[in-house]
């Protein structure tokens, strides 16, 4: 049986399948970045223009995976100190519980904003 896509999903599927690998390739070369482009792509596919809550909650449900294949592929060499890393992932949780705790109580606005602001911040301070 041959499935029928109107032009509509085609560009979604699109846009997912490229943004995803952008993530990714962003994620495993730099080690940060995935998520921004994943917000912004899974936004636009839930409907937006620009970032949306389910963008938001989307991206970070598909870090996970993305960092742990990152992770695998570059960090177990070298430069991975196992125990750095529990000394981070502890306060990173609970960082993480807050924030979500709060993101989800105030309004979408708002997370745009804070959004903003750190994307901004970090762009500048790279370039400084």
């Amino acid at each position: 049986m041959e499935v029928k896509l109107t032009a509509k999903e085609k560009t979604v599927i699109f846009a997912a399948v490229l943004g995803s690998i952008a993530a990714g390739f962003m994620n495993g070369l730099l080690g940060a970045g995935g998520g921004i482009i994943l917000t912004f792509v899974l936004s636009y596919i839930f409907g937006g223009t620009g970032i949306s809550r389910s963008g938001l909650i989307s991206a970070m449900a598909a870090i996970l995976p993305i960092s742990l294949f990152s992770l695998m592929t570059y960090g177990f060499g070298e430069y991975f100190e196992p125990g750095f890393l529990l000394s981070v992932a502890v306060p990173s949780a609970l960082g993480g519980i807050s924030g979500a705790f709060v993101g989800a109580r105030i309004k979408s606005v708002w997370l745009v904003r804070i959004f903003a602001v750190l994307v901004i911040y970090s762009g500048v301070r790279m370039l400084i």
